[in-house]
C-alpha cells in the first residue's frame, strides 16, 4: 500500500505504526510485513504484506484491528491511500538466505 503522509505527520504515523505494527504481523494469515520508505519522497510510505489467501487478507480488513488503526492514519494523509494485491512473478528473497 502507498501512503502519503502530510510532513507534520510523519512521526504521528511512525507512533502509530509501532504500536500496532506486532498486532498486524501477527495476525492469522499474515505471512509478514514490510514498512519502506521512500528515497526520493520521505513523505511516501509503503506497507509491504505478505498473506497465507486472499481470504486471509479480507479478514484482516474486516478486524478491529484494522478499522482502528485506518481510523487513526486515515487523517495523516496528504492524498489517499492506494492499495494493490499481487501475485508473485519472481522470489528473490528466500527465507533462509541471511
Amino acid at each position: 500500500m502507498k501512503l502519503q503522509f502530510h510532513e507534520s505527520k510523519i512521526d504521528d504515523f511512525l507512533i502509530l505504526f509501532n504500536e500496532t505494527k506486532l498486532k498486524v504481523s501477527n495476525f492469522e494469515g499474515c505471512l509478514g510485513m514490510r514498512l519502506l520508505n521512500d528515497l526520493q519522497n520521505p513523505k511516501v510510505f509503503y506497507t509491504y504484506s505478505n498473506w497465507t489467501s486472499e481470504e486471509a487478507l479480507l479478514n484482516y480488513r474486516g478486524s478491529d484491528v484494522f478499522k482502528t488503526l485506518w481510523k487513526s492514519i486515515k487523517p495523516l494523509f496528504e492524498i489517499p491511500a492506494e492499495a494493490s494485491s499481487t501475485l508473485v512473478y519472481f522470489e528473490g528473497f528466500p527465507s533462509n538466505k541471511k
